[in-house]
């Protein structure tokens, strides 16, 4: 396997999946209808912007950071806050021939660089939730232990993976290698013999299966009749009734309820157990 080329299609596949992310907003109407078709192409002069921490940096935005040698490509601080505007400027035609002049390889580990790739990609599809039904209209690449079929824009990485050793295949799909193990376990994508998403699953259960029987009730009955749960009021139930882990009797902001304040942050844990109703894993 040519080390170059491992670089080469993981940081190609890293740009494209920020810059089509970044572009999500542009086609909303197509990703809320499930029609929304990426651009596969990264563009000779490209930007998308990123959430930065000083204190306490993503892997995404150290991995960047690094690269910046290369000339690829340049983190510039945004007057919005937290955000930095990520500029990618190749200085020829093809985006393939100028990352392998860059020589990436040069500025950044192997295993940091897989591990980051597949952080981003086990968490594609978040930003392209449809805001009718909560389905996604481009698929994430699998990281659990069964056999796949990679999305078609994963395909080059996914292979260039199985070059160096990191899965395996058999016809069209594919399985991960142990040799994957420690870049899975540093994007804390496996911990022990479960996947992130696995214990994320087995948290959403707890949560709808521990809520008091008078909040669960009438989001079953609706969701009988409706085929889903009501999004917005189940966000305002775990945002005033569950705080400090667990659900209690009485509201820690009386006041917030009492003028129907939606409180922040449920918004998107009520939309996954949404999906998790509508994938009939959540039996009303």
């Amino acid at each position: 396997m040519n080390r170059k080329i491992l670089f080469v299609e993981l940081v190609h596949s890293l740009l494209w999946m920020n810059i089509t992310k970044g572009q999500a907003h542009k086609h909303r109407e197509a990703i809320d209808t499930l029609n929304f078709v990426p651009n596969l192409q990264v563009e000779n002069k490209s930007y998308f912007t990123i959430e930065v921490d000083d204190e306490f940096p993503s892997r995404l935005e150290k991995f960047l950071r690094k690269i910046q040698v290369s000339g690829i490509c340049t983190l510039r601080n945004s007057r919005y806050e937290p955000w930095a505007k990520v500029e990618i400027q190749f200085k020829g035609p093809d985006p393939r021939t100028c990352l392998c002049d860059a020589n990436i390889g040069d500025f950044i580990q192997e295993g940091e660089l897989v591990s980051v790739f597949l952080e981003e990609a086990a968490n594609f599809d978040s930003s392209f939730e449809s805001s009718i039904d909560g389905r996604r209209a481009l698929a994430a690449l699998p990281v659990d232990w069964e056999w796949f079929t990679p999305p078609h824009y994963f395909a080059k990485p996914v292979n260039t993976l199985l070059n160096a050793g990191y899965s395996e295949t058999n016809a069209q799909k594919y399985r991960w290698a142990e040799k994957v193990r420690p870049q899975m376990e540093a994007a804390l994508l496996w911990v022990a013999e479960k996947t992130s998403f696995q214990l994320r699953e087995e948290e959403l259960l707890q949560i709808w299966h521990t809520m008091p029987e008078r909040f669960r009730m009438p989001f079953a009955q609706q969701a009988r009749e409706k085929d889903s749960l009501d999004v917005i009021n189940l966000a305002m139930i775990m945002g005033y009734f569950r705080y400090d882990g667990e659900w209690h009797e009485k509201p820690e902001n009386p006041e917030g309820l009492r003028h129907g304040i939606l409180p922040g942050g449920q918004i998107p844990t009520a939309r996954e157990l949404n999906r998790l109703f509508k994938s009939g894993k959540i039996a009303i």
